[in-house]
């Protein structure tokens, strides 16, 4: 967290024992979902990730070949969505999605007609329940299942709600529009209680809320403000690009007399004219180029806000969930090849071994990140294949899975045996060459092949592995695939290094210099009737959905409000420079509105 890299030199005791500083997710995890699940199965969580969970549904799916397997592989979005909840008597039951309706499927007509449908309805939804529990119990988790686990924690032993009280007299909880009700209701169930003692302050802009567990973007959020208290100032922004951002505003939140209460008003100087830079579909390879020469053309890259907040690409839509079907419209991977959401994360975990061997974190100068990658691989293999070590809890022996050093313990016992003497010195001297010629020589493909045949021969006959291994482990090793990396370009001279990123990963950041790309999404944001009158216009003096008439009318002001969320945090986040990055098709009637509304404009790219 930035926040907490900034403060903890100045007020390191804030960060410790008992206070806690973190996300809402973090907070479950840590205080009730993790507790309950060691207390429940007497073994800790294996990984709380989506990503994971996601592979484990569709390793099983893939190997259900029966008629109800068929239906659901046909509708993976049902199982994918589905979630666990508790009703007020405390029994679990699935939804879709985190609300509290029961998960209904919809059956074919096929079924209808020969009068199977309830019954097979049923075995589907019981196949569903069945599946997570068992994913569940193997210690993989989805992040909302750590608020079914909270949700059962506070049902069961409720005292622990008080004992939280008792911990934090004073809870603070910023971002409160990208909570939704299944989070605000665990912070209310827990601290806001009749008698609660704690107090509890609520900041966050509505205005902002673009998350949502559907991955859609919020026009309504869930938290209802109470006695609220408005922050105008920003020290952020300059006055230009305030006035600008302050145009974006949905919900102004007026007094009776009609006075906006909330404005976005800088504190700071002028600043530069935002930028609005014309690109075709033939020079959209340029776009970053231009960045660059803006850049330096303002001397940015010698600013101090360039060494702490840098610069960013940002766009709504990044890849193409589906098969993209022509060339025409644009998102940010058909402008950046080398961009790929997955090896922008710095995640330690991945589908298949192919990509833990090229995708681990390069950033660190050792052997430490790719080698952490090999062994998370290996150990997954493990949990694929049901392998678990024993051991004593509480003077029983329990089975548990593997972690990482109890893998490596588990190898160097081996060394007792006279059948493996040289086990332990055989696996580290693979590793480091492993290690060693992935980080020097790059050579992913025939690392991969000598893992592989690792799998296949020493760690199966040391783990005991069945001579035929699982489905889903034969599915996880079985070809390599060249991923792409994400490279950041940089210029020698003037070190300028861009990063290129969701509008949703860099919510909350701060950016010297910000080119937003306007991506396909329904349409262009340039192309929609709200976001070009704010775009135009200096004062803000437009009512969102105005008159909208016509067939799908509050399908279209939907998305223009969606575009008004997006655009109003892209285009706050830099310091300096911001710049609009435009379809020339999209604008060309426009370009005057645009120059009388302060833009400057750069068609050099059309």
């Amino acid at each position: 967290m930035k926040l907490k890299k900034k403060l903890k030199k100045h007020c390191p005791h804030l960060f410790e024992y008992p206070n806690f500083v973190g996300t809402i997710q973090s907070f479950v995890n840590k205080y009730l979902a993790i507790p309950y699940y060691i207390s429940t199965n007497q073994e800790k969580i294996y990984k709380i990730d989506i990503d994971k969970y996601y592979n484990e549904v569709d390793y099983k799916l893939r190997f259900k070949k029966d008629e109800i397997g068929y239906l659901v592989n046909k509708n993976k979005s049902i199982f994918f969505k589905s979630r666990f909840r508790l009703d007020e008597n405390g029994v679990h039951y699935v939804s879709n999605e985190m609300n509290n309706e029961k998960l209904n499927i919809k059956a074919p007509e096929k079924w209808i007609k020969e009068r199977t449908a309830d019954n097979k309805i049923n075995n589907i939804l019981s196949f569903i329940n069945d599946y997570k529990i068992e994913i569940l119990k193997k210690g993989i988790l989805h992040f909302d299942d750590c608020y079914f686990l909270a949700e059962n924690y506070s049902y069961k032993y409720p005292k622990i709600k008080s004992i939280l009280q008792s911990r934090f007299k004073f809870v603070f909880v910023d971002e409160m529009q990208d909570l939704e009700k299944f989070q605000i209701d665990i912070i209310e169930n827990i601290f806001a209680e009749k008698n609660s003692k704690t107090v509890i302050q609520r900041i966050g802009d509505p205005n902002q809320a673009i998350y949502n567990s559907s991955k859609k973007v919020k026009i309504e959020c869930d938290w209802k403000e109470r006695k609220p208290l408005f922050l105008k100032g920003s020290n952020r922004l300059t006055k230009l690009n305030s006035n600008l951002v302050n145009r974006f505003i949905l919900d102004s939140k007026k007094d009776k007399e009609g006075i906006p209460k909330f404005i976005v008003e800088s504190k700071g100087e002028k600043g530069i004219k935002p930028h609005l830079i014309v690109f075709s579909h033939e020079t959209k390879h340029l776009l970053k180029g231009k960045f660059k020469d803006l850049i330096i053309e303002h001397n940015l890259h010698n600013c101090n806000k360039n060494k702490e907040d840098g610069f960013k690409i940002i766009g709504w839509s990044a890849v193409w969930d589906e098969i993209k079907e022509d060339n025409k419209n644009i998102r940010l991977q058909d402008i950046f090849p080398e961009y790929s959401k997955e090896s922008k994360a710095k995640k330690e975990d991945f589908s298949t071994l192919s990509k833990h061997i090229q995708l681990f974190d390069e950033n660190k100068t050792t052997l430490e990140a790719v080698r952490k990658s090999i062994l998370n691989a290996l150990i997954y293999i493990l949990l694929l294949e049901n392998e678990k070590y024993k051991t004593i809890v509480r003077g029983k022996e329990v089975e548990r899975r593997y972690s990482k050093s109890e893998m490596i313990k588990h190898i160097q016992s081996l060394q007792l045996e006279e059948k493996h003497p040289l086990s332990y010195e055989v696996f580290k001297e693979k590793l480091f060459k492993w290690c060693f010629d992935l980080v020097t020589k790059k050579n992913y493909e025939a690392v991969f092949n000598s893992i592989k045949q690792f799998i296949n021969t020493e760690f199966r006959e040391w783990f005991g592995l069945n001579d035929s291994l699982q489905p889903a482990t034969k599915l996880f090793i079985l070809n390599f695939e060249k991923e792409v990396k994400l490279v950041k370009e940089i210029i020698k001279e003037e070190d300028i290094s861009i990063d290129i990123a969701t509008i949703h990963s860099v919510k909350g950041q701060t950016h010297c210099a910000t080119m937003y790309i306007e991506t396909f999404k329904n349409k262009y944001e340039s192309q929609k009737a709200q976001i070009i009158n704010v775009l135009t216009n200096k004062e803000h003096n437009f009512i969102v959905g105005e008159k909208n008439k016509g067939k799908n009318a509050g399908e279209k002001d939907a998305f223009g409000k969606e575009a008004l969320k997006m655009m109003y945090v892209g285009f706050s986040r830099p310091t300096h420079l911001l710049c609009f990055a435009v379809l020339a098709e999209n604008v060309k009637d426009d370009l005057e509105k645009y120059k009388s509304a302060d833009w400057v404009i750069n068609d050099d790219l059309t």
